[in-house]
């Protein structure tokens, strides 16, 4: 039944028109090219990776070994600074919530939260791959799953992109006036918004670079501008340009979050003189 209806798929393909046909083949051709181009995207950011996670484990241990070390010494302040040596030495490696509890040490030089860190680099190193323990077998099969099912979900995203620019372009060039035009672009450029910033936090909840401490307010207007057009949707069709009145404040609150957050991190002193 299977191969019957293949047949007739293939049958009913070899009778189209020569211009839907080199159409098919274009979109197959480009389908293809760029399940390659992820594929060996993702394959060359994996093998930058895995170096960074195995210097990021050795330093773990290192710092791990420094405050046990420090935690058996008379705890002046020679062995205190040699403990922050070592804090500064590792600090780019480390994970940004442990990075904002060092230099919460800094500043308060506190035995719990010097136990915090600890404790948390405890977790962090058990949580990383052991690359010198010979993977199961049931591993592999994940592994390799994981590797060629990567590439379909951007591929999934831009078709998705691709078919709703199409019909926006028909909806766009059939519209009789300036402000029809203008409802069917809002319209197209607030559900693109939301399905950028939805596979962003899909990749990042996957990639599992989630980051605590970004506050509610964040995590607030991330979720606003994924959701909002979907309200608007589910009120009334003709609400939807009226979306990005709602979704670009909150992109003006990320971006100065963004802006405050890097000027923050660079006037922080890593390493403090004594």
């Amino acid at each position: 039944m299977e191969l019957s209806g293949i047949q007739e798929l293939y049958n009913h393909f070899l009778g189209m028109d020569p211009f839907w046909k080199f159409i098919i083949a274009i979109i197959s051709g480009l389908t293809v090219f760029l399940y390659k181009a992820f594929l060996s995207m993702f394959s060359e950011e994996e093998k930058q990776y895995i170096p960074l996670e195995i210097k990021a484990g050795e330093y773990m241990g290192k710092i791990y070994a420094g405050i046990s070390i420090y935690e058996k010494s008379n705890k002046d302040r020679s062995d205190e600074e040699k403990l922050i040596e070592k804090f500064g030495d590792c600090f780019y490696y480390l994970p940004w919530e442990l990075k904002k509890k060092v230099e919460l040490y800094y500043d308060n030089r506190s035995e719990y939260t010097l136990l915090t860190i600890k404790n948390k680099i405890k977790e962090y190193a058990e949580s990383l791959k052991n690359y010198s323990e010979k993977p199961l077998g049931l591993d592999l099969v994940f592994s390799f799953l994981g590797k060629i099912l990567k590439p379909i979900f951007p591929l999934v995203v831009g078709c998705i992109i691709f078919i709703s620019s199409i019909i926006n372009y028909y909806s766009f060039s059939t519209a009789s006036s300036f402000w029809e035009k203008a409802d069917v672009m809002f319209s197209w450029g607030v559900f693109v918004l939301a399905i950028m910033f939805f596979v962003s936090v899909l990749n990042v909840i996957i990639g599992k670079r989630w980051r605590k401490g970004l506050g509610i307010k964040i995590w607030l207007s991330i979720g606003g501008i994924i959701l909002i057009p979907f309200i608007f949707t589910a009120l009334h069709n003709e609400l939807i340009p009226f979306a990005s009145i709602v979704q670009i404040p909150l992109l003006i609150i990320l971006f100065l979050h963004k802006n405050n957050e890097a000027t923050h991190d660079g006037e922080k002193v890593l390493k403090p003189n004594f």
